[in-house]
């Protein structure tokens, strides 16, 4: 890597108008109260290894400091003079330093130096200095240097100098110690007037620099909201960058799990297990098994099962916390308004089995291509069931929906296709019987009815036969 010198750091900041890196350079250094007053020296090294960049920077400068080649107007051209001249300032450079033209950065540019140092600041060496500087009109005018230090004067004091009728009563009160310092009383009278030209100048002055203050400091203020705007949008263009990215994983997540899930069908149900049942045999246990049935509210059971096999789970035997192993169930996509009915039974085998609690999931609440459904549901009572209690552990998948199947580019208000009544014949058997309409003449069969009780009423007929496994 390329050292760097402090020195060219604070050159390359003074130019860019880089507050943040002038900082940071002078802090680098050993010690940064001493290396804000060193000078720079013609030639290019000295306090500083100076680079110009042309005589529009100033060529090559000898014996300024930092704030000189800030302040000087040649240098106008750079950014953000002010921002540099005050933390110039703020860093402690001494205004009172000349350089090889015998000028302080207030002489090099009045506006500039006095917007972040105003007279109200001023020490009795600023003021010193000022009067160095200005008073070269004076014919006593070290003399007036002799007063101003032996007086104390600062910054605000001579503020109220440049009043007339304030200046005269200071004039009077100061006759015996000019008297003592050697001013002759018959130059008095234009010395004074002169001092009273240079202070309503330096007041003036002053006052345009307030303002120059004042219009740079709302400029800084609407830098820092833009910077600040910016900043905050590139943060929240990076956090939805970064939201969007963990919504794609966890959607590619989803997909994968779900496709592993449903392996090709549009939808499929697992019942996992079921805990705290009734004990529904003498010996404070059951042998719990589970069926499932898709159901319209209106009309009952749907034919959505897809490819073989019974729709219910393995028997467990004897316990009151069954965890199935038959337990999946694929299923064609249900249509609007259908709901799970999960049936939780005890396998008997010389009566008929007894019915231990019922859970139903509205299967309008999954989303297609959602995160699979997964939640203990309360067993509940119903008919055929006048006792329950525990829940059971369900799982559901729903494919997202195709081209066609009212999704993206399909028709949302298409008309669903007509819907099937569930069979009552051994589903185990690998033909498909027909299926009455959904509204036969004569009605639905009783046995179908949903009765009066809701949702929980709604069933195939009685208690599943004793069927074992």
């Amino acid at each position: 890597a390329v050292h760097v010198s402090w020195q060219f750091s604070i050159i390359e900041a003074n130019r860019e108008g880089d507050v943040q890196k002038m900082i940071d350079a002078y802090k680098s250094t050993e010690k940064p109260k001493e290396t804000i007053n060193l000078l720079t020296k013609k030639g290019g090294y000295g306090g500083f290894r100076y680079m110009t960049w042309g005589h529009a920077y100033g060529g090559e400068p000898n014996g300024q400091t930092m704030l000189h080649l800030a302040a000087r107007e040649d240098n106008a051209q750079y950014p953000r003079r002010y921002e540099i001249a005050k933390t110039l300032f703020d860093l402690g450079t001494d205004m009172t330093i000349r350089d090889e033209n015998d000028r302080t950065p207030r002489d090099v540019n009045k506006k500039l130096v006095d917007s972040v140092f105003p007279l109200s600041k001023w020490r009795t060496e600023h003021c010193l200095s000022w009067l160095q500087s200005r008073g070269k009109g004076l014919n006593y005018q070290e003399k007036w240097m002799l007063l101003f230090e032996m007086k104390g004067i600062r910054g605000p004091a001579v503020h109220h100098l440049a009043d007339k009728d304030h200046f005269d009563k200071w004039i009077s009160e100061q006759l015996s110690d000019l008297t003592k310092l050697g001013l002759p009383s018959e130059a008095l009278d234009r010395e004074m007037h002169v001092l009273l030209r240079i202070v309503k100048q330096l007041d003036e002055d002053n006052e345009i620099g307030r303002r120059f203050h004042k219009k740079s400091e709302r400029r800084m203020k609407r830098e820092k909201k833009r910077i600040a705007d910016e900043k905050a949008a590139a943060e929240a263009k990076v956090a939805e960058e970064a939201r969007l990215a963990a919504e794609e994983e966890e959607r590619a997540r989803i997909d994968a799990e779900n496709a592993e899930l449903l392996g090709g069908a549009p939808m499929v149900v697992r019942v996992l297990a079921a805990k705290d049942l009734i004990a529904a045999d003498k010996g404070g246990t059951s042998d719990p098994y589970a069926t499932v049935e898709i159901l319209d509210p209106e009309t009952g059971p749907l034919k959505l099962k897809v490819g073989k096999g019974r729709l219910r789970t393995e028997t467990v035997k004897k316990t009151l916390e069954p965890a199935w192993k038959k337990c999946s169930f694929p299923f064609q996509r249900p249509p609007p308004g259908a709901v799970l009915k999960v049936t939780v039974l005890d396998d008997d085998l010389l009566s008929k089995d007894d019915k231990i609690g019922l859970a139903i999931v509205p299967l309008d609440t999954i989303e297609p291509g959602a995160a699979k459904f997964s939640e203990w549901i309360d067993l509940e009572t119903g008919k055929g069931v006048k006792e329950a209690q525990g829940e059971v552990h369900i799982e559901i998948a729903l494919a997202a929906l195709e081209v066609g199947d009212g999704g993206e580019g399909g028709d949302p208000d298409a008309a669903p296709p007509p819907l099937a009544i569930e069979g009552q014949g051994d589903e185990d058997e690998g033909e498909e019987t027909k299926f009455p309409p959904l509204a036969p003449p004569g009605g639905i069969p009783e046995g179908d009815a949903i009765e009066e009780g809701g949702i929980l009423a709604a069933s195939t007929g009685d208690a599943a036969p004793n069927a074992g496994d």
